[in-house]
């Protein structure tokens, strides 16, 4: 299914299948990421890691989706030569190319992972950190910043 949903989505972007030699490899490191995209241009030839502990509870509707917004971060690092800002512009039109809202992240719980979330709070609401920075915070050596309100996130005791 995964060579179908690239095969199809290099179609929808006008890419011949011979062109973009695309490898699928599965990583049992992955407990946060369901995958992740290198495109190696010495070699020609990208690389998309998949999450072995987050692809079993992923729908089928994530799992495409996954495949799809790695992808794209393939042709974008070849089309680009860079793969600075890797979420701009050309890559939410490849997404919208492929027929994929083109979406950062995912709601994936892994179950061993989500119950070490954090509880923190800031003005628009209650949000999570990872056992690291909710550390972070408690000592004051970092302060982190609410993505929606800007708003320095506070652990709740």
């Amino acid at each position: 299914m995964i060579r179908q949903w690239i095969n199809e989505s290099l179609y929808k972007l006008k890419i011949p299948l011979n062109s973009l030699i695309i490898h699928v490899e599965w990583n049992n490191k992955f407990v946060r990421r369901i995958g992740d995209a290198i495109y190696y241009f010495k070699n020609c030839f990208g690389i998309i890691r998949l999450s072995t502990k987050l692809w079993p509870l992923a729908s089928a509707s994530q799992r495409k989706e996954t495949v799809v917004h790695e992808l794209c971060h393939i042709v974008k690092q070849k089309n680009c030569g860079h793969y600075k800002q890797p979420h701009n512009e050309e890559w939410k039109e490849l997404m919208l190319q492929c027929g994929v809202e083109p979406r950062i992240g995912h709601t994936i719980c892994h179950p061993d992972i989500s119950n070490r979330r954090v509880k923190a709070k800031c003005k628009c609401g209650e949000s999570f950190l990872g056992p690291i920075q909710a550390r972070r915070v408690k000592s004051g050596e970092a302060c982190y910043k609410c993505s929606k309100c800007g708003c320095n996130v506070e652990i709740y005791e």
